[in-house]
């Protein structure tokens, strides 16, 4: 493999990875320091809705839209997703670019990250014990 060939492939991965790091990252840190603050002010409700079968399933969903705007978004589609916006104008209120196919992808791969980190689950009997 000649040095070119690596250079783009280790760029096209950091193109991916950077995203996904950093929206894990920052759903880490909310889910340690915010999330317990607001559950402490907010009452014992809050967590009965946050780890309600409802949230996460309009969570999954969520994930679901927002990787197939990755994989819409993502530069190897760039040109078919352009070539198909510009045959529907109405959808978006600016033009298209492949610049705002690449802003896209790269916060749709974001959020999925930040989305699978905080992605509410059913309180286990250890912060039951806590709690009570």
């Amino acid at each position: 493999m000649d040095k070119p060939t690596l250079l783009r492939d280790v760029t096209l991965l950091l193109e991916l990875a950077a995203p996904l790091m950093l929206g894990a990252l920052a759903a880490t840190m909310n889910k340690r320091f915010v999330f317990p603050r607001l559950r402490s002010r907010l009452g014992p409700w809050l967590n009965e809705l946050v780890s309600s079968p409802a949230n996460r399933l309009v969570s999954f969903f969520y994930v679901a839209v927002l990787l197939g705007l990755a994989v819409f978004c993502h530069p190897s589609n760039a040109t078919e997703a352009l070539a198909w916006l510009h045959a529907h104008p109405e959808l978006l209120p600016v033009q298209p670019t492949p610049f705002l196919l690449q802003a896209t992808f790269h916060g749709a791969t974001f959020f999925c990250a930040y989305q699978l980190t905080v992605l509410p689950m059913a309180p286990s009997t250890r912060e039951d014990r806590e709690a009570g």
